[in-house]
């Protein structure tokens, strides 16, 4: 459509699930932005971004009325993204989408700001993070450094 402004942004989908890819894959030609968007068939912890710099969005399973078996390997998968984070996206923002305050915590990342917002009827929250290298001290001496001079 003429409305549409073309961009150099280089946007991915990653998911684990084939059915999803596909249905993704079909909103996203009908949304007509085929060319912006890979949409990759993987787990996400196996994807390997190719710039220095971008953003990962994700709303992530909130896995709600759980068993404690279930919540705790929930908390694993969300220490596990953390992990990723911190090693592999160094420079990239991230929007983390949950409403288990519990599994967030697992992250083991500060966040930046937080919003409330709704799922349908669930109370969630979107969470912004920098994502950099070393310790929160670390990054606010390293700031202070370049304001400085």
């Amino acid at each position: 459509d003429s409305n549409i402004t073309p961009t150099k942004v280089k946007f991915y989908g990653v998911e684990r699930n084939l059915q999803q890819i596909r249905l993704a894959r079909t909103n996203v030609q009908q949304a007509g932005f085929i060319k912006n968007i890979k949409l990759i068939h993987s787990d996400f912890l196996q994807f390997e971004p190719d710039t220095g710099t971008g953003y990962i969005v994700s709303n992530l399973p909130f896995g709600e009325r759980l068993t404690e078996l279930e919540q705790n390997e929930l908390n694993d998968m969300y220490q596990d993204l953390g992990t990723y984070l911190k090693h592999h996206c160094v420079g990239f923002g991230a929007a983390l989408f949950s409403s288990n305050k519990e599994a967030v915590n697992h992250i083991g990342l500060k966040p930046k700001r937080k919003y409330k917002l709704f799922n349908g009827k669930i109370e969630a929250t979107l969470y912004l993070y920098d994502l950099y290298q070393g310790s929160l001290k670390d990054k606010v001496k390293e700031d202070e450094i370049k304001t400085n001079f």
